[in-house]
């Protein structure tokens, strides 16, 4: 029997390092937050147009029942005499309507936004249709 003097080679195992994989990690995140970011923004604009299309479709069902009933719904009863699918925006809360309105309009349609108390940054029926 013979033995073979040469020594066998040793395999180097390849695997990363704590820091490399620590510097992939960090940027994965930087995406991640720089997705999340933009997609927040996003759905903001998103629930600002749904409440918009929504209070265009109330003044629509207002201005059909004062062409049948010759007048508008009484502010007490509010949409409660419309026919409409909701009255509820895009962040959850009541419309709230107004008679009379702001400006000289006979009434208004106010979305209280994602807070539901009244502030700045209410949408209000007449702010864009006097914009437009």
């Amino acid at each position: 029997m013979t033995f073979s003097a040469r020594p066998t080679p040793i395999r180097r195992v390849q695997a990363f390092s704590i820091i490399e994989i620590m510097a992939v990690l960090v940027i994965i995140g930087l995406l991640a937050g720089a997705v999340a970011y933009r997609f927040v923004g996003s759905v903001d604009k998103a629930r600002i147009t749904r409440t918009r299309l929504d209070m265009s479709m109330l003044e629509k069902a207002i201005l059909e029942y004062d062409m049948e009933k010759g007048r508008l719904p009484s502010a007490r009863d509010g949409f409660a005499e419309l026919d409409v699918d909701s009255t509820v925006d895009a962040w959850g809360q009541p419309y709230v309507y107004q008679v009379p309105g702001l400006n000289g309009r006979p009434y208004d349609i106010i979305s209280l936004g994602a807070d539901g108390e009244p502030s700045a940054d209410d949408l209000r029926l007449s702010d864009f249709r006097d914009a437009s």
